[in-house]
C-alpha cells in the first residue's frame, strides 16, 4: 500500500511498503518534476556541442 507522497518544491518521495506474502520488497520513489527551461538549456547545449564536434571533423578532413 503507497503512503501518502511528501511533497516538496523540488521533488516528491513516496514509500512503498509491502506488507503481505513478500516481506522483502521496500520501493522508495523520488520524483523531479521537470522544468521546462532547464530541459531546454539542457538540448541546446547538447546541440551546441553536437555542432561544433562536427564542425571540428569536418575541419580536419580537409586539412
Amino acid at each position: 500500500m503507497p503512503q501518502a507522497p511528501l511533497l516538496c518544491c523540488k521533488y516528491s518521495y513516496i514509500h512503498h511498503d509491502q506488507k503481505g506474502l513478500s516481506q522483502a520488497i521496500d520501493i522508495h520513489d523520488i520524483s523531479i518534476p521537470k522544468n521546462i527551461v532547464r530541459v531546454l538549456i539542457s538540448y541546446l547545449g547538447a546541440l551546441l556541442f553536437l555542432a561544433g564536434s562536427f564542425y571540428l571533423l569536418l575541419m580536419k578532413s580537409r586539412l
